[in-house]
C-alpha cells in the first residue's frame, strides 16, 4: 500500500529560553541525571502547514530518514526493506536488503533509527545495529547506489544477546542498552575491549525500573549519537523529559518540557490505554536536535488522533530554540537541510 510523505518549506530561527527548579533525584521512579532543566515555553513558535504530498511505490512503508540529499525508506516488504529516493525530485535509486540469512541480507528490516550515516572521502556510509544477530554493521550507502546493490561488513560482533540498541563510539567501545534478566530494567553500559562499565551518569539512569510484571517499555527511547560532541541523546517514548550526556559521565543533564517529571510509578498505576505517549524519537544535526512532541495517549495515538504534534528544537547545550506547531498528525519526520524542506509521515494512516 502506497503511503504519502508531506514536506513543508521551512526556516530555522534561533531563539534561547528555559528555567531552572527543585528536581527530584535519580531513583526507581525516575529516569532523571542530577542536574534538570526545566522548560517553560519556547522563545519562538511557528505554525507550519500547507503541505505538499509526496508519493513513493514504497510497500508498508514503516518510517524514513534523511541524510545529505537522499531520502530512505523502511518498509516491511521482505523483498527489499530499504529503499532509497534523491531529493528534491523524489528519483528512486535502488531498493536494497532483501530479508534472509545469508550474506548482505537481514533477518529482520534493519531499523533506521538505529542506524547512524555518515560521510568519508566524499562517500555516504551507515552504520546500522542488527538487533537480530546482535551485531552492528557497516555498508558503503554511496558503493550500494552505484553498483545497485547493497553489501556489509560485521564491525562488531558478538555483543549481549538481551541489547535492544547498540552505539559505536569514538575509541571503539561500544554504548549499549539492555533488557535486564528480571525485565525490570534497561540498563545502560559501555563496552570496552570485552568488558562492561557504567559511568557514574548511566548509574544514575540505570536506578529507574518498572515494578515486577510491568511493561519495560516505559523506561524504552530514542538514542541518538553526537560524534564531534561525544553526546549521547536520550529521548524516551512515555517520558516527558529529555537526556543529553556525554557517554564518559562527565557532563550530563536532563531536560523537561513541563512543571515536573513524570513518576515511572504514577505511569505503573495508569491503566495502559490511557499511558502518554510523550515523543516519537529525535534526528540530530550539527548545532541543534529536534524531538517529535506527540503528548497523546495511547488509545488515541493508535485509533484516532487529537492532539497535533509539535517538532521542538533545542542547541547541543540542551536550551530551548523553538518549537514547529504541525497542522496534520505524524508519526516521524526528517529534515532535508540541503534544499529547506521538512517532511513528516504518518504510518498509521492508511
Amino acid at each position: 500500500m502506497k503511503r504519502k510523505l508531506l514536506l513543508f518549506p521551512c526556516l530555522l530561527l534561533c531563539f534561547i529560553s528555559g528555567c531552572k527548579r527543585v528536581a527530584p533525584a535519580p531513583s526507581a521512579n525516575y529516569m532523571v541525571l542530577d542536574e534538570v532543566n526545566y522548560i517553560s515555553e519556547f522563545p519562538h513558535s511557528h505554525k507550519i502547514g500547507n503541505g505538499i504530498p509526496v508519493t513513493t511505490d514504497a510497500i508498508g512503508a514503516q518510517t524514513f530518514a534523511i541524510y545529505n540529499t537522499l531520502l530512505f525508506i523502511q518498509t516491511s516488504d521482505p523483498a527489499n526493506f530499504w529503499s532509497v529516493y534523491s531529493l528534491p525530485d523524489e528519483r528512486l535509486l535502488g531498493k536494497f536488503f532483501p530479508k534472509g540469512n545469508g550474506p548482505n541480507e537481514f533477518l529482520w528490516a534493519p531499523a533506521l533509527n538505529h542506524t547512524e550515516f555518515y560521510k568519508e572521502n566524499g562517500r555516504i556510509f551507515a552504520r546500522i545495529f542488527d538487533y537480530m544477530k546482535d551485531r552492528i554493521v557497516m555498508t558503503d550507502i554511496t558503493g550500494m547506489i552505484e553498483n545497485s546493490r547493497a553489501e556489509f561488513s560485521v564491525i562488531v560482533d558478538k555483543l549481549d544477546r538481551n541489547a535492544i540498541n547498540a552505539i559505536l563510539l569514538n575509541g571503539n567501545d561500544v554504548f549499549c542498552r539492555k533488557l535486564s534478566n528480571n525485565g525490570t530494567q534497561l540498563p545502560r553500559y559501555i563496552s570496552k575491549g570485552g568488558k562492561d562499565v557504567t559511568p557514574d551518569n548511566l548509574d544514575k539512569l540505570n536506578l529507574s525500573e518498572v515494578k515486577p510484571g510491568k511493561n519495560h517499555n516505559i523506561l524504552a527511547a530514542d538514542l541518538k549519537y553526537n560524534r564531534e560532541k561525544n553526546l549521547i541523546l536520550e529521548t524516551p517514548t512515555m517520558l516527558n523529559h529529555i537526556n543529553l550526556y556525554s557517554p564518559d559521565g562527565s557532563t550530563g543533564k536532563t531536560i523537561c518540557v513541563g512543571k515536573r517529571i513524570d513518576d515511572i510509578s504514577h505511569i505503573h498505576d495508569t491503566e495502559p490505554a490511557y499511558r502518554m505517549y510523550t515523543y516519537d524519537g529525535a534526528k540530530i544535526f550539527d548545532d541543534f536536535f529536534a524531538t517529535l512532541y506527540c503528548n497523546e495517549d495511547v488509545l488515541s495515538y493508535e485509533t484516532e488522533r487529537k492532539t497535533l504534534p509539535t517538532i521542538q528544537f533545542f542547541d547541543w547545550e540542551g536550551n530551548p530554540v523553538f518549537e514547529l506547531k504541525l497542522d496534520r498528525f505524524c508519526t516521524s519526520f526528517a529534515i532535508d537541510t540541503v534544499n529547506g524542506y521538512l517532511y513528516t509521515f504518518n504510518r498509521l494512516f492508511k
